[in-house]
């Protein structure tokens, strides 16, 4: 009778730490997942920045580092709370290319000038179509 009230409170306590274990360090979870976002529009410190701001909209994204050396994100969110394509929309949302989907042209449009990759021009798709890619900014060198 000793050992079956042992093993039945060894099996609460290893619950309760596993319980405890996900709850205060979630970074241990299964429902984590990281990938890498392409960021081939980004060209300076303002848009890293920009992209920065717009991650950080998403209550899901447990971390982040958006890289301009790299043209790249690196981004670990929680599965359960969103998704890969929910973040791209959130970057596409401001004014930037993430993966393959194209920026938002509304957004493109009110990004500063050095963030401008296809220039100033308001048909830009025509130059995007072309990959006719000028910057028209001061701060495109930092």
């Amino acid at each position: 009778m000793k050992r079956l009230i042992f093993i039945l409170l060894f099996s609460v306590l290893i619950t309760a730490v596993i319980i405890i274990r996900y709850s205060l360090f979630p970074e241990y979870s299964n429902n984590h997942k990281t990938e890498i976002i392409k960021l081939n529009t980004i060209v300076c410190g303002t848009c890293v920045d920009n992209v920065s701001y717009a991650l950080k909209q998403d209550s899901g994204i447990i971390d982040f580092d958006v890289s301009l050396k790299t043209k790249s994100a690196s981004v670990k969110f929680d599965k359960a709370k969103t998704s890969l394509q929910t973040i791209e929309n959130y970057i596409v949302k401001s004014g930037y290319d993430a993966n393959d989907r194209i920026a938002d042209s509304n957004a493109y449009r009110e990004l500063s000038n050095c963030c401008k990759i296809w220039g100033d021009d308001p048909d830009y798709m025509k130059l995007r179509e072309g990959q006719k890619q000028g910057c028209k900014g001061g701060c495109c060198f930092n």
